[in-house]
């Protein structure tokens, strides 16, 4: 029992080792600033090469015809106003 117990002991020390040996490198790695700008070029890249058809595909179609801003009422006596709005100023 007490060489399994070890055993464990042992990977876990190397699991922790590894670890944090992963870490110490990946944070080495982020701040160096050649990587740095490896990363920005790429991203930039990405982006660049991913904007035209993003703008495109998110435009809307424009009409080709369109009608009035405010729609007037049918009867042509009033024409000129608008149904639910008031016709004179109150002041």
């Amino acid at each position: 029992m007490r060489k399994v117990l070890d055993a464990f002991a042992v990977l876990s020390l190397i699991l922790s080792g590894s670890i944090a040996g992963a870490g110490v490198y990946a944070y080495l790695y982020v701040t160096n600033p050649d990587n740095q700008d490896k990363a920005k070029s790429y991203v930039m890249k990405q982006v660049t090469d991913a904007l035209p058809g993003l703008i495109k595909g998110s435009m809307p179609s424009i009409p080709d015809i369109s009608g009035p801003a405010i729609p007037l009422g049918s009867d042509s006596s009033d024409k000129g106003s608008v149904p639910g709005l008031p016709t004179a100023l109150p002041f």
